[in-house]
């Protein structure tokens, strides 16, 4: 029997430690097989050596008509750019809560593109948790608790990284923990021989937070009337 009673609800926050990764982005991508090209000039004529071509003067063969060479030069050919590596993700929950809490299992579902043929994803890195995981489509379920804007990008066996993107989940999947005490008797048989009696209850919720506690006292065995308490 319970004639009265005390709630207190608590807050906790649990921390997570984790290794963070850095992301540097994508390279100065650039064609394989860059070269020198040789131009020699004849007049306003310039003719140009194929680029890994033996260097030889082609002004006195594909140029002959021009009267021979009067000069030449030479550039560095860089190549031409090369696509970047992407990332993509989305974010799904089994079990929506209220306030946007996932009181079930948040997933990111991440998928790579490598353009460049050769190449390929090798997996997915975060600035919050590190690696994520491999291959070049993969799920990642979110911890317990906040995750604000996770960085998370694609590793591309190029040697660099996609841009970078972000994703956000709220999950709390434990549900919170309640305790009650009691006062000692104060007569025979563990009965209380006056009323009210008084308990004190509190509860605790490590990831999202208490947002109300109601407890209820039945008349057990008693006249005393039942008393409900909510907070």
């Amino acid at each position: 029997m319970i004639a009265g009673c005390i709630i207190s609800p608590l807050l906790l926050f649990g921390v997570v430690a984790v290794l963070a990764d850095v992301w540097s982005g994508p390279a100065n991508r650039t064609s394989a097989g860059s070269c020198t090209l040789h131009h020699y000039h004849s007049g306003s004529l310039v003719c140009s050596e194929p680029c890994g071509e033996p260097e030889y003067n082609i002004c006195t063969s594909a140029c002959a008509n021009a009267g021979g060479c009067d000069s030449s030069s030479t550039e560095n050919n860089p190549g031409h750019s090369l696509p970047d590596a992407t990332v993509s993700g989305s974010t799904s929950c089994t079990s929506p809560g209220n306030n946007g809490w996932c009181k079930g299992t948040g997933t990111l579902s991440l998928s790579g593109s490598e353009p460049v043929s050769g190449y390929h994803i090798t997996g997915f890195d975060s600035d919050l948790f590190g690696p994520l995981c491999s291959g070049s489509s993969c799920t990642w379920n979110f911890p317990q608790g906040v995750t604000a804007n996770l960085g998370y990008w694609a590793n591309s066996s190029f040697g660099d990284q996609s841009d970078q993107a972000y994703a956000s989940m709220r999950v709390d999947s434990v549900a919170p923990s309640l305790t009650l005490t009691l006062p000692s008797p104060n007569g025979s048989n563990g009965w209380n021989k006056s009323s009210p009696v008084t308990a004190s209850a509190s509860a605790t919720d490590a990831n999202s937070g208490m947002a109300s506690l109601a407890s209820t006292a039945e008349e057990l065995r008693s006249p005393l009337p039942r008393t409900v308490c909510t907070t």
